[in-house]
């Protein structure tokens, strides 16, 4: 009889990267978080806005052609030592590594990503499932667009106000799970949709070659950056940088020489390989 093939794979199913003390330690002072840690929703959500804050979605690496490695050393190196940023695979597997490390029981999820979508994309996002007692909640901290800042109740009750912004889930036969977002006056649209099967990180590497690669891969076109503030964001996206605040919009056009100065001065990145 032949074993059941789950089982011969249950130590690679099962197993947690965990960060040392010390890198926790280290973690904590890249993303300013101050006082003791205690388990629990607060400081999950306090964890999730600093790191938004602090560590910027970019994807200078893929501009400049250097492979993404989405080991947690490598990215613990690239991230907290180098203090660079990462798109979307990098950052929230980063951020899972943490949780992980800290006690929480996380899902890695896969998502699609739904805006300036004109047809149904494929899964090509990832996302994080936060599981306590009585709830579960949903993490993203590797967005370019609009995120929540902090964890979601995954339910189809509720409005979550991140401060800024309103989101709401809703259930579809087809999608799964869909986050909608309500910006100021403007109606709810569709941020992403996600369903509650569980992927390992190497589920996750086609997605990241075909965002890297592919010819019709946005994330390799021109340079993206973004990070959170306390009252809005920042973000570049080619030559054009846009800089909200609570309710005000300013867009600067930019020369891709300021543009080199732009990446340094509000993301901390520095590349001069993605001057021309």
């Amino acid at each position: 009889m032949l074993e059941p093939f789950r089982s011969r794979f249950t130590d690679q199913l099962t197993q947690k990267t965990m960060f040392t003390p010390s890198q926790i330690e280290a973690y904590f002072e890249r993303i300013h978080y101050q006082g003791v840690f205690t388990w629990s929703v607060e400081s999950l959500d306090c964890l999730c806005a600093l790191h938004q804050q602090h560590i910027p979605y970019e994807n200078v690496a893929i501009m400049e052609g250097t492979a993404l490695d989405l080991s947690p050393s490598a990215l613990f190196d690239k991230m907290i030592r180098q203090k660079r940023g990462g798109f979307c695979f990098e950052l929230n597997a980063l951020f899972r590594t943490l949780l992980q490390s800290l006690g929480y029981s996380v899902t890695n999820l896969m998502a699609r990503i739904h805006t300036n979508e004109n047809n149904l994309p494929f899964r090509r996002h990832q996302v994080l499932a936060v599981h306590f007692p009585n709830e579960i909640r949903i993490c993203d901290v590797g967005v370019y667009s609009d995120a929540s800042r902090t964890s979601l109740v995954l339910d189809e009750a509720g409005v979550h106000f991140d401060g800024l912004n309103y989101f709401k889930l809703f259930r579809d036969e087809v999608l799964g799970w869909v986050l909608t977002c309500k910006r100021g006056e403007e109606d709810y649209t569709e941020l992403s949709s996600f369903t509650l099967d569980p992927y390992q990180d190497y589920d996750f590497i086609q997605a990241c070659y075909y965002a890297e690669n592919h010819v019709d891969s946005t994330y390799n076109k021109f340079p993206l950056a973004a990070i959170r503030t306390a009252y809005g964001r920042i973000c570049l996206k080619d030559t054009t940088l846009s800089i909200s605040h609570k309710d005000e919009l300013q867009r600067i056009e930019l020369t891709k020489l300021e543009r080199v100065f732009a990446l340094d001065t509000y993301f901390g990145l520095t590349s001069k390989g993605i001057i021309d």
